[in-house]
């Protein structure tokens, strides 16, 4: 089961969050040199001239690392253990890693190709990845 607590609200990260409950990912890119800024700050990027552009990134990826989570560290949270949280790295973004729910009914390896799938959490849709081999890619 994925706990059912929702990250903080941040106006800096609406865009990110509108494009969930559309089922879409979308991340923060420089305007001027084109890195991918995650997380997202309001303080923008460090280019002069620079601002945060929105852009569709693709729903697979493949985990770089994660972790089986079985202490909650927030309250309200223990009914919700173990969960996984993993890092990926998404097809076509070049250095940030999404630190993203992977499905909880699988044995997670290192390397493990994944696609996003969407569900309801809390008060909001989250993205939360499964094995590319249960399910197909999106």
């Amino acid at each position: 089961m994925l706990p059912a607590l929702d990250p903080p609200h941040f106006d800096f990260s609406e865009p990110f969050w509108d494009a969930v409950a559309e089922e879409r990912l979308v991340l923060p890119r420089c305007s001027v040199c084109g890195r991918w800024e995650w997380y997202p700050t309001h303080a923008g990027t460090g280019c002069t001239g620079g601002e945060l552009v929105w852009e569709d990134v693709a729903g697979t990826g493949t985990v770089y690392s994660f972790s089986v989570v079985h202490r909650s560290f927030l309250p309200g949270g223990r009914a919700h253990v173990p969960y996984v949280v993993g890092l990926v790295d998404l097809d076509g973004v070049d250095g940030p890693r999404l630190v993203a729910s992977l499905d909880d009914r699988t044995e997670w390896k290192v390397g493990d190709r994944v696609h996003a799938t969407f569900t309801n959490i809390g008060e909001r849709r989250h993205p939360v990845f499964c094995r590319s081999d249960e399910g197909g890619d999106r």
